[in-house]
């Protein structure tokens, strides 16, 4: 994990829609040697956790996204 920072939305659009603070979790993916982003408004989970969950996400989001390219099924 790189950083964990609360922040703020600036933009007047962003802010009417959520005032709320954020957390901001920079992780550096190894395997793959890109820095992530992610935003959330969780702050009771550790930092590491946080990039874990939405880091294992994705992978489900990348299964989805092959099995609709690659299969002909009429609907999940």
């Amino acid at each position: 994990m790189r950083s964990d920072q609360t922040v703020i939305l600036t933009a007047i659009e962003s802010v009417k829609v959520y005032p709320d603070a954020l957390r901001r979790v920079t992780y550096f993916d190894l395997e793959n040697e890109r820095r992530l982003k992610f935003s959330t408004n969780n702050f009771a989970l550790p930092a590491l956790t946080i990039a874990k969950i939405y880091k294992s996400g994705w992978m489900v989001e990348l299964v989805f996204k092959f099995i609709k390219s690659h299969l002909r099924i009429k609907s999940f």
